[in-house]
């Protein structure tokens, strides 16, 4: 079952799923995510900071995760830098893209930065054309 394309701005309640390839219409406003990064099932709550910036369009970059009062979650301690970027398709957000880097490990440079966000931006037509192929 595909949703029909939002025009409308996103809203703070519909939530986002950093699980790319995975779209959860009405997930609870949280973000969850996956892989190496931060644990699947690890979630910010709905009036984060950062999720909100999120659900505006807006990359968020965090110096160091263990120390930063908005990451809120348990597993916040064992990063450091942090690029949480938005997956927009018009001003629909699909989901997150989250990079932590482990503790430690030195800030992302201004040009991993735009190319974080390049990639952000492009991805979610990737996302939205599987998804067509595999309702086919």
């Amino acid at each position: 079952m595909s949703a029909a394309p939002s025009t409308s701005p996103p809203s703070r309640s519909s939530g986002l799923s950093a699980e790319l390839g995975v779209r959860v219409p009405q997930l609870p406003a949280a973000m969850r995510s996956v892989g190496s990064g931060l644990e699947l099932h690890s979630t910010l709550p709905p009036e984060s900071e950062i999720v909100a910036q999120l659900l505006d369009g807006q990359p968020v970059f965090v110096a160091d995760a263990a120390t930063d009062p908005r990451m809120v979650t348990g597993l916040a301690r064992e990063y450091g830098p942090v690029m949480l970027l938005p997956l927009q398709s018009g001003r629909r957000v699909l989901g997150a893209l989250v990079t932590p880097r482990a503790r430690g490990e030195r800030p992302f440079t201004e040009t991993e930065r735009t190319l974080a966000i390049q990639f952000a931006s492009q991805a979610p037509l990737a996302l939205m054309m599987a998804e067509a192929q595999r309702d086919r």
